[in-house]
């Protein structure tokens, strides 16, 4: 029996269930495998999963990108269905708001009214992810947020009021806008429009919410994924699942200045890599889309550090300093790691310090976003809301 298999047959018991937070109950989740002692509750969050009708197109509840502010513990999602950015206060694990639609708490927006009868700027689950949002959100600092949206621009959003002031149009852009990085040394912010038949990247200049430069990566044959902004290397670092040249998909490190791609760090085997998160001693975890494994490699030259064979499929990444883990959503994984074998959605737990895989926690399709604060993991579920691991 494989690594794999073993552990998802250790799967079937729950360790520990407590009540849920932002009110009322939920049902009980996704087993947690013995071995790492998590306990797992649930925030609730509105319509989910209540079912609305008409029913909206795609997978019901629809979400992207989730981070956590570290200096003010609030925990941002990215939600189509609820038609803007969800906010929680991830040290009580409670919904506050949802920011976009008018009134904070949205009414769903069904397909036949969209997000704008809620008064949302947002595109909302349209039934096609080129043109859903919003998509990726980039902090920067504590006071505002960018979120791309499904219209090939990005929402401008006041933290401080929690609503959103302006919009940034990026020059050719006809689909969505999607991940993105703030690197806080020059105040520029990288962004990818990754459903173009060329891939763009464009640079924004966070202060002034402008675009100051634009690259068409004509050479990119699967779209543009995660970007992560590196201090010790002062570049932004940006997935990309296949070019010509690298057909497992590369890692490229960027000047964000000059704009210039200064390295290529080419994945060592099938990988197309997706999420992105840095730990420790230069080491980051890098998501595959193709089944079968996860990397960790040094983030300075791009050498393998680790494979991790357990679990693939995978797309958001990160990275928690409180218990030094990487977890990894793998939602596509399947029990044998090819794409004939049975679905097996799982989040990945990966030790940062050794880099070892350490647990697989069954999760569901399409939950594919991740977020930690202080020892605590947030994996929305559509059939719970946001799962809390700790």
């Amino acid at each position: 029996m494989t690594n794999r298999a073993r552990l998802l047959v250790l799967a079937s018991g729950l360790l520990a269930l407590s009540a849920c937070g932002g009110g009322g109950a939920a049902p009980p989740g996704p087993a947690t495998a013995p071995g790492v002692l998590f306990t797992t509750s649930y925030i609730a969050v509105p319509n989910v999963p209540v079912p609305v009708s008409p029913a909206p197109p795609g997978p019901y509840w629809s979400i992207d990108i989730g981070l956590v502010d570290p200096a003010t513990g609030i925990y941002y999602l990215a939600d189509k269905t609820n038609c803007g950015v969800d906010v929680f206060d991830a040290k009580t694990n409670t919904y506050l708001q949802t920011i976009g639609p008018a009134g904070g708490k949205p009414s769903f927006a069904t397909v036949t009214s969209s997000c704008a009868s809620i008064g949302s700027p947002f595109k909302g689950n349209t039934g096609s992810s080129s043109a859903s949002g919003p998509n990726g959100l980039v902090l920067i600092g504590s006071t505002k947020m960018y979120a791309g949206d499904g219209d090939g621009t990005v929402k401008v959003i006041d933290l401080t009021t929690r609503t959103v002031t302006g919009t940034i149009v990026i020059p050719t852009a006809k689909k969505r806008t999607d991940e993105g990085a703030y690197d806080p040394d020059d105040k520029v912010v990288l962004i990818a429009n990754d459903s173009e038949t060329s891939p763009l990247l464009t640079y924004i200049d966070a202060t002034t919410d402008k675009v100051i430069a634009q690259t068409v990566r004509t050479d990119a044959t699967a779209g543009m994924e995660s970007s992560l902004y590196i201090p010790q290397l002062k570049k932004f670092i940006q997935a990309v699942p296949a070019t010509k040249t690298n057909k497992n998909g590369e890692i490229d490190v960027i000047d964000p200045v000059s704009h210039v791609v200064t390295a290529v760090y080419a994945m060592p085997g099938p990988c197309g890599p997706t999420g992105t998160a840095l730990g420790p001693n230069n080491k980051l975890v890098v998501a595959c889309g193709d089944l079968g494994e996860t990397y960790v490699i040094d983030v300075t030259n791009g050498s393998t550090v680790a494979v991790i064979t357990d679990a693939g499929g995978g797309d958001e990444t990160a990275y928690d300093a409180t218990t030094n883990r990487f977890y990894v959503t793998n939602s596509n994984n399947t029990s044998t790691g090819a794409k004939t074998g049975a679905a097996q959605p799982v989040t990945t737990v990966i030790d940062a310090g050794s880099a070892r895989f350490m647990q697989n926690i069954p999760s569901e399709a399409h939950a594919h976003s991740v977020a930690t604060y202080n020892g605590k993991a947030f994996v929305p579920l559509p059939s719970h809301g946001v799962a809390v691991y700790q």
